[in-house]
């Protein structure tokens, strides 16, 4: 009985080790067959010890050198219309899309700038009104200034006359003729008031001739434009075209539409769409940290894009070491990585520019292995 139990455990220790040869075969075996389905081809031990070292593979994924800019519009407002569609390519300032309160908007931009243009006419007909008035004025003053003074002589001489006549009478007859005297008396007093009056216009005449050009810079200064009414004005239509604007959502570079993210009659959670400038296309690689002492500025690299190999170089070498978003398909390989994230951009954007965020192998080739 004890010999059986020992065979029987022989039996199973034999088993065990049979089964983990059976599964490292399959594994071995699925591997070689992934290879050969890729296209790559077995290599000696030496020959791939000595290619790996001289290379850096990572995964990328592709973007515009310029990068992906996701065109957005103020949360919670309602897209009305969306003026392009995927795949269209756009100029800088080009209109994408227009928000709520577009209509009203623009009604209110064109109501500010009829005011200003309102105003302007309204002084323009002022000013015309007022260089006819002092015309007038002009050509009358001398006329003015005559007839004051003709006025003045007269009723100077009035004066004159009936002063004369009251101090010419003989005492003797006065009392006979004292009733004739005292009108000529109150005429006399009306005369003196006539005079001063005459007095008073004259000087009055004089004095507003004195001012008149300073009245006139008042008149101008009021009447020009872009005093505090065209700025008060200004900023009005400032406002509404700010409004207007912020309705208006405009392409900030020129590239191609390459996701709609909201579509008309929508309510905008932000994001309206993407755009990219596809004549460039970058793949940023995630490169282990490990490697990443290799590799510089300028290094040669490819990337293999739909099963075409693309090359290209290093343009850029990030600073910052994080964790990797981009992982492999291969289970058996690790998956929780520290990156660098390294820019290469690639001589063509073709077949890259095709699909943007696309994952891609790349190999680095540093310029140690290049010499």
């Amino acid at each position: 009985m004890a010999e059986r139990r020992s065979r029987l455990r022989f039996a199973g220790r034999c088993g065990g080790c049979l089964g983990v040869a059976l599964a490292l075969a399959g594994l071995w075996g699925g591997w070689r067959g992934t290879l050969a389905r890729s296209g790559t081809q077995l290599e000696p031990r030496a020959a791939l010890g000595a290619a790996e070292s001289a290379t850096v593979h990572a995964l990328a994924r592709l973007e515009p050198v310029g990068g992906l800019v996701v065109v957005g519009v103020r949360p919670g407002a309602r897209v009305e219309k969306v003026l392009v569609v995927q795949g269209d390519v756009v100029k800088v300032g080009q209109p994408l899309g227009v928000t709520e309160g577009h209509d009203v908007a623009r009604c209110q931009l064109a109501l500010a700038e009829a005011r200003k243009a309102d105003a302007i006419c309204r002084r323009a007909r002022e000013r015309t009104r007022v260089a006819l008035d002092r015309e007038r004025e002009d050509k009358l003053q001398r006329a003015r200034s005559a007839m004051l003074d003709n006025i003045a002589k007269a009723l100077k001489w009035q004066d004159d006359r009936l002063e004369t006549q009251i101090s010419t009478v003989p005492q003797e007859y006065r009392a006979e003729l004292k009733r004739e005297l005292n009108e000529l008396k109150a005429k006399l007093d009306q005369l003196h008031i006539e005079e001063h009056k005459a007095q008073f216009e004259r000087e009055q005449s004089r004095i507003d001739q004195q001012l008149l050009g300073r009245k006139r810079a008042q008149e101008d200064e009021a009447l020009a434009d872009g005093g505090t009414d065209d700025q008060l004005l200004d900023r009005e239509i400032d406002l509404a075209r700010a409004t207007f604007v912020a309705t208006t959502v405009k392409a900030p570079i020129a590239g191609t539409v390459l996701d709609i993210m909201a579509h008309s009659g929508e309510i905008s959670s932000g994001p309206l769409l993407a755009l990219g400038d596809l004549t460039t296309v970058a793949a940023i690689a995630e490169v282990d940290q490990a490697d990443i002492g290799s590799v510089r500025e300028g290094d040669a690299a490819t990337a293999t894009i739909l099963g075409k190999v693309v090359p290209g170089k290093i343009t850029r070498i990030g600073r910052l070491v994080g964790r990797n978003q981009l992982t492999n398909v291969d289970p058996r390989m690790p998956q929780d990585l520290r990156v660098v994230k390294v820019t290469i951009q690639l001589d063509r954007a073709e077949p890259a520019a095709r699909l943007m965020n696309l994952q891609v192998e790349v190999v680095i080739t540093p310029q140690k292995a290049q010499q």
